[in-house]
């Protein structure tokens, strides 16, 4: 699979032959390493994207080039972001940001803005991250600017989708989705595409969530775009996961998991042992379920992304209660629960709310207070537009009235 990533490699070939050829003229040798950097972050060899960003950044330095210097810091902020390093990659993104102020640079301030938004977003900081997407999309359309245009409604899309606002998400979705094809940017084209699946996912709708990631295989294959095949794997192996086809399930997101430490990318890392940890929850094999969710966890505090330790608490919570581990779920649920309020995380909370009440229902001196988070869980849900946990937590409530 990976060797289709050819197209990648004539461009990082390209870029090495003009390097032969560049002579002695450091900008224009630090201008090269630069963009061969470029080249190697999206094949996902970040540590060698890193070294040659850092190798420019000496020669700006050098030569006291302001403007080579905020962009190597923009590069870097890339890197980070890509390996889920987000507190560093704002860093300096910000540092980007500064320069690209000073010089008056609105279409590089837009890209700028967004991608600091998108760090936000991956910490769970959905207020700042939606704030940084409208300034991207004001400033886009300022400029006329359809490719900024198009990530920027994505972006927003995104957000929305974390927050359970799925028919808003898809108008976002499909506005960028018809700029993509405007402008003939695949790359765009297939994040539309895998971010329409991601609705249709959260919306449980499998078949047509199914379709659309094998499409998005295909097309990041063909694309010989290594992040996004990481995706679609990871999207597909879930389907499985939910449809209860679990040998399925394994080899999509076994995979995915190589393909990710392979590339360095933590993010996506963390996603795999939390997919693979269900489909060791389901068949039974507890202690890789337990090995999966605790290395999620440490990822996850290691990136500091919130919503991520948050839903690692509540995946932990729901292994130790298959186990019959009371005591130690509830402590579970209860750091998931805290995250979740904290981050207004819809989705994570209803979840969890179903899952603590489930568990207390069990316990005679707690049912009131099960009950309690049953109620919860429904309102949230009603409020998400989450119709399965609302369902479930009516059928829950239910049974206890009986």
């Amino acid at each position: 699979m990976l060797e289709l990533a050819g197209l990648w490699d004539k461009h990082l070939s390209t870029v090495d032959l003009c390097l032969e050829r560049a002579g002695s003229d450091p900008g224009l040798r630090a201008e090269l390493i630069n963009l061969k950097s470029g080249v190697l972050t999206l094949m996902g060899r970040y540590d060698e994207a890193l070294e040659a960003c850092l190798q420019a950044d000496a020669i700006y330095i050098s030569l006291g080039d302001v403007r080579g210097r905020a962009a190597c810091a923009g590069c870097i902020g890339r890197i980070y972001t890509e390996r889920g390093d987000y507190p560093r990659a704002v860093e300096m993104l910000t540092r980007q940001l500064e320069a690209a102020e000073e010089n008056g640079d609105s279409r590089g301030l837009a890209r700028i803005i967004g991608n600091i938004g998108i760090n936000h977003m991956y910490q769970g900081k959905y207020s700042q991250a939606m704030e940084k997407f409208q300034r991207m999309l004001q400033l886009s359309e300022q400029n006329h600017d359809l490719r900024n245009m198009a990530t920027a409604l994505g972006n927003i899309g995104m957000v929305m989708l974390y927050q359970a606002d799925y028919r808003g998400a898809l108008g976002k979705f499909t506005q960028m989705m018809s700029l993509a094809r405007r402008i003939g940017d695949k790359r765009l084209e297939l994040h539309a595409l895998i971010s329409t699946g991601n609705i249709y996912e959260a919306q449980e709708d499998l078949e047509a969530a199914g379709q659309v990631f094998a499409a998005a295989l295909d097309m990041a294959l063909r694309l010989g775009d290594r992040r996004n095949i990481g995706y679609a794997l990871a999207n597909l192996g879930y389907v499985h996961l939910a449809r209860k086809e679990y040998t399925k399930a394994e080899v999509f997101l076994s995979k995915q998991l190589s393909l990710a430490l392979e590339m360095g990318d933590r993010r996506s890392q963390n996603y795999a042992y939390s997919n693979l940890g269900g489909v060791y929850l389901e068949t039974g094999r507890y202690a890789e379920a337990e090995q999966a969710y605790q290395r999620r966890l440490e990822i996850a505090e290691e990136l500091g992304d919130r919503q991520n330790i948050g839903a690692a608490w509540l995946e932990m919570g729901r292994l130790c209660q298959t186990l019959g581990e009371t005591k130690r779920a509830e402590e579970c649920f209860i750091r998931s629960e805290s995250i979740a309020r904290e981050l207004n995380d819809k989705l994570t909370l209803a979840n969890v709310l179903l899952s603590y009440g489930e568990l207390m229902r069990s316990v005679t001196e707690r049912k009131e207070y099960a009950f309690a988070k049953l109620q919860e869980a429904w309102k949230v849900s009603d409020e998400a537009g989450l119709q399965k946990q609302k369902e479930q937590a009516q059928k829950l409530m239910d049974s206890m009235g009986e």
